[in-house]
């Protein structure tokens, strides 16, 4: 699969530069190892793959990282570049035979299910499902089944619906944990902690398998003998993922330390060089880029910690039949990956210590009371659901109440067509806030100018942004206590009201769903997701100081 790596090799540097706003090791490491250890010779045909392999894995999974923290499309041109070679518009997989039983073949498929939830295509989850099949056939006991096998296994379990797999994968985690403490890789570690991610939550084995993986790292920091970075990797996104608590980071710094004192030269300017064995090792090198983004993304500023950002699925609550036939939330919710969904406004509002939750019945006092953030979008029209939840007075005045003790809440409607307006108005007058029903911004095809608006220099919010879009949006009447925060023209498009302790942000569209925030479909002007940054860290200065 090397020569796959040099697909995107350009796009990665120049998009690299251009996106860069802090240094980051791990985008380093990989434009680095894209450029020496993964490149290959001009006409080097030789070098073309003959089969479905596991060797590059780790690297994809670290430039899958690296892309959902960046929302850099090089990265995400790269990942569908190197799949592609090898999977039919049928879901075939060119060069792997399932009759061999290769567990090692296995890893790759957790890209696969990655590009499935991003695009849709339909080949992504047959070729998974292929996967799947093999796996049936030779689960066995030891690490690196785990490891090959288990994330994957998990991943496909929750998404497709079969519950009774997470008893057999606990069962194989549990035996294996006596093997696994002879271990010194971090594989064991790293299999687990990517299994608990997708493990449900009220499982009656997940505690076990927490305290599996407490036991591991306890032993581990009483030695601290290894500077693995697969023990890097598992113990600093336990932490992320609240499977351990805060403390449990300084096992991840001492082994990191260790790791770029023997394995990176950062002694030229904007690059990060290989050294020793991890130069010529392609598993080592995406495993360091795993490990280095979790360890980048515990550095960045957490000013909300401690804090919930609360996403409405009650007056949006719009549901459809994924491709099994089983019905599920859908549009604007944080776990979906697709174009229309929220994963990477979830990972900006995360990466800044909050954390993100879903309120699915109508709001009380009690079921917002430990919100400090709360975001209803694209409330329901008849035409988005056959039996929408309306707003109504009291619901109306249960959030006004709640804004006026000191929440926060966040208001992106749409325009006339995709949207209630009677009903959610009733919310938002209170603040001095209307949704009037019309449609703004309307865009043509890829003809993106008509969404273009752009940010006067020095905005409260917006400091580091000129142009964001917004595609067919619907403009707001401002009046006390509301103030006009962004205009195009004459329209307000952005609104925001001090009630009491608490502040209320407006404005007409869901603008910062995947579609406008991965980076994959806007042309670079538009800055959504640099917005989306500003935004979040202006809601989170909003929220009233506990004394």
């Amino acid at each position: 699969m090397k020569y796959l790596f040099l697909l995107s090799f350009a796009l990665i540097i120049n998009m690299h530069l251009a996106y860069a706003q802090t240094k980051s090791l791990a985008a380093e490491v990989a434009a680095t190892a894209m450029a020496t250890l993964w490149k290959v010779p001009v006409g080097a045909d030789t070098a073309k793959p003959t089969k479905w392999t596991y060797d590059q894995s780790f690297g994809l999974l670290g430039i899958e990282r690296l892309w959902i923290q960046t929302a850099n499309p090089a990265y995400f041109s790269y990942l569908q570049n190197s799949i592609n070679y090898f999977i039919s518009e049928n879901g075939d997989i060119k060069f792997h035979k399932v009759q061999d039983y290769d567990i090692d073949n296995i890893l790759l498929g957790r890209i696969l299910l990655s590009l499935y939830n991003v695009t849709g295509q339909v080949k992504y989850y047959k070729a998974a499902s292929l996967l799947r099949d093999q796996l049936k056939a030779q689960l066995r006991k030891n690490e690196g089944i785990l490891y090959m096998g288990e994330p994957f296994y998990a991943a496909y379990a929750k998404q497709f619906h079969e519950p009774e797999a997470f008893d057999d994968i606990a069962n194989r985690f549990i035996g294996m944990e006596q093997h696994a403490r002879d271990a010194k890789t971090g594989l064991y570690e790293m299999a687990l902690v990517d299994v608990l991610e997708n493990f449900p939550v009220a499982h009656p084995k997940r505690d076990t398998l927490v305290s599996i993986f407490k036991r591991r790292v306890d032993a581990i920091k009483k030695v601290q003998v290894s500077a693995s970075a697969m023990f890097v990797y598992a113990n600093a996104k336990a932490v992320r993922l609240g499977f351990l608590p805060a403390s449990y980071l300084a096992v991840s710094k001492k082994g990191y330390d260790g790791i770029l004192k023997q394995f990176i030269d950062t002694s030229k300017e904007g690059y990060a060089n290989l050294k020793g064995t991890l130069s010529g090792d392609p598993n080592g090198v995406g495993v360091f880029i795993l490990a280095a983004t979790e360890m980048e993304w515990h550095l960045l500023p957490k000013p909300g910690k401690n804090k919930v950002f609360l996403l409405d699925d009650y007056y949006n609550a719009e549901k459809k039949k994924d491709i099994k036939g089983v019905e599920y939330a859908y549009h604007y919710k944080w776990p979906e990956m697709y174009n229309n969904g929220f994963s990477f406004l979830g990972n900006i509002i995360t990466s800044n210590g909050l954390q993100t939750k879903t309120l699915s019945q109508a709001p009380t006092a009690g079921n917002l009371k430990n919100a400090s953030i709360y975001m209803i979008v694209d409330a329901d029209n008849i035409a988005d659901n056959p039996t929408p939840n309306y707003m109504n007075d009291r619901d109306a005045q249960e959030i006004y109440n709640w804004v006026k003790a000191g929440g926060v809440l966040v208001l992106f409607h749409n325009d006339k067509p995709n949207a209630d307006f009677t009903a959610i108005n009733k919310l938002s007058d209170l603040f001095g806030i209307h949704f009037n029903e019309d449609t703004h911004n309307k865009v043509v095809g890829t003809n993106y100018v008509g969404g273009k608006i752009d940010v006067p220099a020095g905005h409260q919010i917006f400091k580091n942004v000129q142009t964001i879009y917004q595609k067919e949006v619907c403009s707001i009447t401002a009046k006390s206590p509301a103030k006009s925060l962004l205009t195009k023209g004459d329209l307000v498009v952005f609104a925001t009201a001090k009630i009491g302790k608490g502040t209320v942000f407006a404005t007409g569209d869901p603008w910062l769903y995947n579609e406008y925030t991965d980076g994959r479909m806007l042309p670079a002007i538009y800055q959504n997701a640099e917005a989306a940054k500003g935004l979040v860290k202006w809601l989170i200065s909003q929220i009233p100081v506990k004394k």
